[in-house]
């Protein structure tokens, strides 16, 4: 008996999307150009101690080479995001658009730009003055978090040890760095120790990590770099250097002669730079270990996005607990735990 052709065949939706892509291109020029004859106020951030900026990549050749092609628009109410999908059918494409409220940063604005408009250098003011201050880095592995985390430091840093406070030994600044993988945290600066916590009574997180003094820029960076280096990372199918932890670089502030009982309480500034968030389809080459982090990294984050949203919607009760990720981050986002 004659067996009969096999005729059918099964797309993902990213190869459909690119078998279709000039269709697509041509449908985001439309919408453009509907969107173009929009008007719209310009978002500006909520008055509130959260503020969330996006920022835009530009599109490696070799996605390009690829096939893929750009989706995102940068306008003055947030990104512009077209999503290219199929009916079901899977001969006949659609294209919906989202817009999400943040401010954001288009692929030509420069690093520099991106602290300027962002702040960094008031956030080392703020902690020289005995605040806290927090930025993280969340998105897609191969979004370009650690690149522009880099730039973020960078700037934190020149405002912080170009002070004459800092300069003159008024203020001390002390680093430590570690970073979680799953549900440990190692030290950066202690062959990678195992890092612990204490919760206090009022909610202040201690840890044992190693604490290392910095007076200028040359000693900051030589940490920084060694630090960086004992991070653990991974090639991925996304990123060859994917980070594969969330890492915390932890600068503390302290006047001269102050103590716990007496004088201004110290100051804490705090950059993490969050592994990559995976879809099912960029870990699906991982083997069993690298499965494994991915959920884990994953779970994290969705404990940190909730914390983040309770926390800007001034909910009483904000789960800080339920991820070690979050309990590290408790002190620098409760700026009404801690001493002093």
């Amino acid at each position: 008996m004659k067996e009969d052709k096999v005729t059918r065949r099964v797309f993902d939706k990213r190869t459909l999307r690119k078998m279709y892509r000039q269709s697509f291109i041509a449908g985001i020029e439309k919408c453009r150009q509907l969107h173009a004859s929009k008007k719209g106020d310009r978002f500006q951030q909520p008055g509130n101690s959260v503020a969330v900026y996006a920022r835009l990549r530009p599109l490696f050749q070799h996605e390009a080479d690829a096939g893929e092609f750009a989706v995102v628009d940068v306008t003055a109410t947030g990104p512009q995001v077209y999503s290219c999908q199929m009916k079901p059918d899977l001969k006949h494409g659609f294209i919906a658009t989202y817009n999400f409220p943040v401010f954001a940063f288009s692929d030509r604005t420069t690093t520099d730009e991106v602290c300027e408009e962002a702040d960094i250098r008031g956030l080392a003011i703020l902690a020289m003055a005995g605040g806290n201050g927090v930025c993280t880095m969340f998105g897609q592995t191969g979004s370009g978090k650690t690149y522009t985390m880099s730039g973020v430091l960078e700037a934190a840093a020149d405002e912080l040890f170009g002070s004459q406070e800092v300069k003159l030994g008024a203020i001390q600044v002390v680093m430590s760095c570690y970073e979680v993988t799953g549900k440990t945290c190692q030290d950066l600066l202690a062959g990678r120790a195992k890092v612990t916590t204490k919760t206090g009574q009022d909610g202040y997180v201690q840890t044992s990590a190693k604490q290392v003094g910095v007076g200028s820029m040359t000693q900051w960076r030589e940490v920084l770099a060694y630090a960086m280096a004992q991070r653990q990372t991974a090639a991925t199918a996304r990123n060859a250097d994917s980070s594969r932890s969330h890492a915390f670089y932890h600068l503390t502030t302290y006047m001269r002669g102050a103590s716990e009982d007496s004088g201004p309480r110290p100051g804490s500034l705090v950059f993490v730079d969050l592994a990559g968030s995976e879809r099912v389809a960029d870990s699906f080459h991982h083997n069993a270990e690298q499965q494994a982090q991915s959920t884990e990294i994953n779970a994290s984050l969705s404990v940190l996005k909730d914390c983040f949203r309770l926390k800007s919607q001034g909910a009483k009760y904000v789960p800080y607990r339920e991820s070690i990720l979050t309990t590290l981050l408790r002190n620098a986002l409760e700026s009404s735990v801690g001493p002093g």
